[in-house]
């Protein structure tokens, strides 16, 4: 029969093993995460490709005036398209510095998934004063603690309302009383 103090160190050991394979495990999540976005993003660059193949377009011919401009027409960015780019560089860099948060976003957005920046600044503005993004005093962006609950999404957060529970004043007559 094992004495408790056995008992302890193999529970102990336990979790030390348990506690060592965390850190790698984390590493191939954030791997697939990251495999995930560029998936999505190669996939909607593809999509946004495909739209622009509009059956029934005729080609002009060489030296036609359309013909001189044969650049394909990009795609304004939206807000969503900002808040999803937004959400996953700062999800890998926690707080990130405003300035790099655009830049990186800007590159992503236009050299990556082919977005005309057009407008890209009020939506850039729109994104960082929503609820989902905190900006510290010193410019540096992350995500709001209050948005992602243990076991939230982003989509869950970016729907949660700010407010938290247990804000405001207590009122002991409206608190139920709890049982030990």
């Amino acid at each position: 029969m094992q004495t408790i103090d056995e008992t302890r160190k193999f529970i102990l050991g336990q979790i030390k093993s348990i506690a060592s394979r965390i850190p790698a495990a984390k590493k191939v999540v954030a791997e697939a995460q990251k495999e995930v976005d560029e998936l999505e993003a190669d996939k909607s660059r593809l999509e946004s490709s495909l739209a622009e193949l509009k059956p029934g377009k005729k080609k002009s011919k060489a030296g036609d005036e359309a013909n001189k401009a044969t650049k394909p027409k990009k795609t304004s960015v939206k807000q969503k398209d900002v808040r999803e780019v937004c959400l996953a560089v700062v999800k890998e860099n926690p707080a990130i510095s405003k300035v790099d948060l655009e830049n990186f976003a800007k590159h992503k957005l236009e050299d990556d998934l082919g977005f005309d920046l057009k407008g890209f600044g009020l939506r850039f503005g729109e994104v960082l004063s929503s609820d989902i993004f905190a900006v510290a005093p010193d410019e540096t962006v992350s995500i709001a603690a209050a948005r992602l609950q243990e076991g939230g999404t982003k989509e869950d957060a970016a729907r949660t309302p700010k407010a938290t529970i247990g804000q405001g004043p207590r009122n002991p007559q409206t608190e139920l009383p709890v049982e030990s």
